[in-house]
Parts: C-alpha cells; structure tokens; sequence
C-alpha cells in the first residue's frame, strides 16, 4: 500500500527566488531549450542589494571634423549647407550622445524603477532637417512619437533586425507611431529618404538599464544590482562599440564595447572614461 497526496507546505511569498531560477535555468538548459534571459550571467551568485553606476566620458586630444554633407533640397529649411553632427565634444571634453547598457540581466534582477512595461511616449522629433535626438534610448514598450517640427514632410525610415521595418511620411506639423515589437541588441539606424543626410540611432530595450551621455559626457544608471557581476557595453556611432579607453587613469581593452561592474550595495560608482581622438578618426 502507498499514499500519494499534495504537499500543503506552501510559500506565502511572493517575491522571486534566485536560488529557483538558477535551478530552473539548469533544468532547462539540460532539457535542449527554454528562454534563460540572462546568458552566462545567471549562476549561483544573488544580488546583495542595487547601486548606482555614474560616469563622464572624455576626448583626449583633438577633436576629428565632422563630415559636410550635401544639401540637395529644401534649402529655405536645410540650410544651403550643413555638417553630420557625429562627433559632438564639449569644451573640457566630455563626449555626447555615447550610448551604454546592460546587455542582459535576469529579470529577478531588475529593480523595479528599471522594471519593463513603461508606456509614456518618447518624443523623436526633427527641425531644420536635424533630428533632435541624435540617440534615442526607450523602452519596448513605449510608442516612439515621431514629431515634424519643420514646414515640409519628412519621412522616417527604421529597418531594426528583431522587429518590423517602419518607412513612414511625417507630414508638416505632424506626427507618426512607432512600436517595436522586440528589444534591439545593437542600435538601428534612422534615415529620412527625402533628405538623405539626415541621420539618428536609436535602440529598444526590454529594460530602463541604459543611458546617453548628455552634452557635457555625463551618464548615470540607477538601481543596477550590486554584489553580482553585471555586463554592460558602450557604444558610438563614429566608432560602433567603444573597445580602447583608459578608465580612471587605468588604460583597459573592451571587447566589441564590453565592460564589467560589480557594485557594493547603496554605492555610487563614478567612471571616468578617456577615449583618445585617434579612435574617432
């Protein structure tokens, strides 16, 4: 004779267990498939708590031109000539429009300041035949709102690798949705057909771990979790993924733009990236 029957010793807690997703993980990658959502980075270390990750990047030496480009239309509007704004450096230095971020995280990590699911729009707008917003960084979840501020159309063109192409006619004054369906691994490329010169970048992720420095070069990224090793990647549109730097005054090798942190918990850690002018050019 047996007996089999339910285990009435339930949890009451709710909140996520790393010690079960790391079993889970296990029995999956035995089994041939499932969605891990971390890669490697899952294992038996537990976040001890979150911290924030700050930073400057810096141009060391002289600033390479940026490229004229050719105006061949709308020059009331345009310009009768302009320059692709690729490279912007302030005058101590600090790079804009550099772009970082965690390249994946389990989701039991994630803070929930940094949590997916917002769906306030990011405004991408466009004047003079410039988009605004050289890099834009939202989340998936979030409609990009394309804005028109010039007198005449515009079209916007994104050809992202994980969601559907977007080729769409922004008419004076007007405005456009896009939604991506998919987090991007590498940031897309946003042109405008009827002026050709036009150029942005942007990329979507699942989560709020990210950030473009601002014209000063100044970055920060709240709530990342501390005590576990977290990889993020720097990246640039002049140069794609950031690899030569020296950080605080350390010179250091990022493989295609990769860089580690391990933070203590409740710290603020402040990074200072030297990148010389020769990887610009």
């Amino acid at each position: 004779m047996f007996f089999a029957g339910c285990d009435k010793r339930v949890s009451t807690d709710p909140s996520p267990d790393i010690r079960v997703a790391v079993n889970l993980r296990s029995i999956l990658e035995q089994a041939g498939g499932g969605d891990t959502s971390g890669g490697d980075l899952l294992s038996d270390a537990e976040p001890t708590g979150f911290a924030t990750l700050q930073g400057r990047f810096v141009l060391s030496g002289i600033a390479p031109d940026n490229p004229p480009v050719n105006v061949t239309k709308d020059a009331d509007i345009c310009g009768a000539s302009a320059t692709d704004l690729q490279l912007l450096v302030s005058s101590d230095g600090g790079i804009k429009n550099v772009l970082i971020f965690v390249e994946r995280i389990p989701d039991v990590w994630v803070h929930e300041s940094a949590q997916p699911g917002k769906t306030d729009d990011f405004i991408f707008d466009q004047k003079q035949c410039v988009f605004l917003t050289r890099v834009a960084a939202f989340q998936v979840s979030q409609p990009l709102k394309i804005l028109n501020s010039d007198p005449k159309g515009h079209n916007t063109d994104i050809s992202p690798r994980f969601s559907a192409a977007f080729n769409q006619t922004i008419p004076a004054g007007g405005f456009a949705l896009y939604r991506a369906e998919e987090e991007e691994k590498d940031p897309v490329s946003v042109k405008c057909s009827i002026h050709p010169w036009m150029q942005a970048w942007m990329i979507p992720r699942k989560n709020s771990y990210f950030a473009v420095t601002n014209d000063e070069g100044n970055f920060e990224i709240p709530n990342l979790p501390a005590g576990v090793d977290v990889s993020l990647r720097a990246w640039h549109e002049r140069t794609k993924y950031i690899q030569n730097v020296s950080l605080n005054d350390q010179p250091e090798k990022w493989s295609k733009g990769r860089f580690q942190q391990n933070l203590d918990p409740d710290s603020v850690v402040d990074l200072q990236v030297t990148i010389a002018a020769s990887e610009f050019e």
